[in-house]
């Protein structure tokens, strides 16, 4: 079966993100900033509007999951 669009930007998504975590592990405590702020932007690229709650809200959230 062939992929639709949306499918392979999804799998390509999850790629690069799992990249970048992966990469923010091996860097160590000091990028965790760096690696959130890379989500954040990557997120908004793709049309997602984010409030400032909300911003530090998935902050905590991927310091609670990652770290």
């Amino acid at each position: 079966m062939k992929k639709t669009k949306q499918q392979r930007r999804l799998q390509a998504s999850n790629a690069a993100h799992k990249a970048l975590q992966n990469r923010a592990i091996k860097r160590g405590e000091e990028h965790k900033q760096l690696y959130h702020g890379a989500c954040i932007l990557q997120q908004e690229k793709n049309g997602r509007v984010f409030t400032r709650a909300e911003r530090e809200k998935v902050y905590d959230n991927v310091i609670r999951t990652f770290w």
